[in-house]
């Protein structure tokens, strides 16, 4: 199939589009099946490359990056409902900062170096506010408390804040693999080129992610039940673990099952004139998600340490650039 630059770049940013929704909804799950360490970081940093990318072929367009973020959130909220209301605001505000980043900067070395550690870097800050929120104050105070104690047994100093220093070392961890990604996603045009696909078998894994799927609505009676009780526990006995526990319980109620399926419900909402679209889309999403297996099969087997992720990631996208459909059997 010949195709101009122009039909190239729109095809690559919906294919791109399409592996950007798949990491979205449930591709950390299959790393960290396959082994892959901090696989949260690693689907962050894969979501960068991607906008990255996306931004490339659309001529670094803030209203193309936009409407990917759009069609992402979208095919997120339909495949996986029950996803957290941070989830969906990661995804936005790392496609919000692309396109403006991207749209005032088409400097291609520079600018994914610093798009990748700024988005990173709001990932790392989200997480320490969440618990935060879940934990409160206390549990710092606590860590800092133990540590401290721990401390004197060896007569050390204790005049610093140990909560403090682990904050700030996931941050500056988070906003380094951030500028990693960043200056490995602006090589990636050049070095898929050079990709090897005759030891790589691609065929139909026929994903097993939607088996075993068990009943939400006796979970959510559990929580409930145990957040109730619980509450009822801390009003009578005052007791300060107890307390913590409810509250992370409310918390984490309160994010799946109230914040997180209404936001849902407002995308698909929001999403019901783009029918079309989206099941093009979806289909794209279904066509690489067979190519996960067999690439994650190829790269374990011939590669190790960071360089896995890598070439699992070379691989994934020169499959999407290529447009390189995956047949059954």
């Amino acid at each position: 199939m010949n195709l101009n630059k122009s039909e190239f770049n729109n095809r690559a940013v919906n294919r791109l589009t399409a592996l950007w929704a798949l990491n979205e909804s449930g591709l950390g799950g299959i790393l960290h099946a396959a082994k892959f360490p901090f696989t949260g970081i690693l689907v962050g940093g894969f979501a960068v490359i991607l906008i990255t990318l996306i931004a490339r072929y659309s001529n670094f367009s803030f209203k193309a990056i936009l409407k990917a973020t759009a069609m992402v959130l979208m095919i997120k909220a339909a495949v996986s409902p029950h996803s957290p209301f941070p989830a969906y605001l990661a995804v936005s505000f790392q496609g919000l900062l692309g396109a403006i980043m991207f749209s005032l900067s088409r400097n291609f070395k520079s600018t994914p170096i610093v798009f990748g550690g700024l988005a990173l870097l709001e990932s790392a800050i989200q997480k320490i506010l969440l618990t935060v929120l879940f934990f409160g104050m206390s549990f710092w105070k606590s860590v800092d408390d133990f540590v401290l104690n721990t401390i004197k047994l060896f007569q050390l100093p204790a005049d610093f804040s140990f909560s403090e220093w682990i904050a700030i070392g996931y941050v500056v961890f988070y906003l380094v693999i951030g500028l990693m990604m960043g200056r490995f996603a602006s090589k990636i045009p050049g070095l898929i080129d050079s990709l090897d696909f005759s030891g790589l078998k691609l065929y139909d894994t026929k994903d097993s992610a939607n088996k075993n799927r068990k009943s939400k609505s006796l979970i959510i009676i559990a929580f409930i039940s145990i957040a109730l009780s619980l509450q009822l526990i801390s009003f009578f006995g005052g007791l300060p673990f107890i307390q913590l526990l409810a509250r992370v319980i409310f918390f984490m109620l309160l994010f799946y099952y109230v914040v997180g399926p209404l936001t849902t419900k407002l995308i698909i909402f929001l999403s019901r004139n783009r029918s079309e679209e989206i099941s093009k889309l979806n289909k794209d999403v279904a066509q690489l998600r067979l190519a996960v297996k067999p690439v994650l099969n190829y790269v374990n087997k011939n590669y190790h340490g960071i360089n896995r992720f890598k070439m699992f990631v070379l691989y994934m996208i020169a499959i999407s650039l290529n447009d390189i459909r995956i047949e059954n059997e």
